[in-house]
């Protein structure tokens, strides 16, 4: 995964076990992953971002495959994936697993 600028490219989601670079836009609710092969992905899907120690749960809500999408800014990968999220961690965290204090 060195063929990235790590600021265009920071974070780092794991779909079906394979990492990828991205860039996400919490504000926007969005994902953007360069690809040269897709990633075998569909809306209903959950990906995982690597925060640290810890993942973040991320059920994709819409997909947009774009050739030629990143116009190779900030890596060689030619296209660009780019996954409308919605953010599921807090869901999974049952109140019994939370400090009460």
């Amino acid at each position: 995964m060195d063929d990235f600028d790590q600021l265009a490219y920071p974070n780092i989601v794991i779909i079906n076990g394979k990492e990828y670079k991205a860039s996400r836009n919490t504000s926007k609710g969005s994902v953007k992953i360069p690809y040269t092969e897709a990633p075998d992905i569909g809306i209903g899907d959950t990906i995982i971002e690597k925060s640290g120690n810890r993942d973040i749960h991320l059920k994709v809500l819409d997909i947009n495959f774009t050739p030629g999408g990143t116009l190779q800014v900030g890596t060689e990968h030619p296209n660009m994936l780019t996954l409308d999220v919605h953010n599921t961690t807090p869901s999974l965290i049952s109140p019994s697993s939370t400090l009460q204090g």
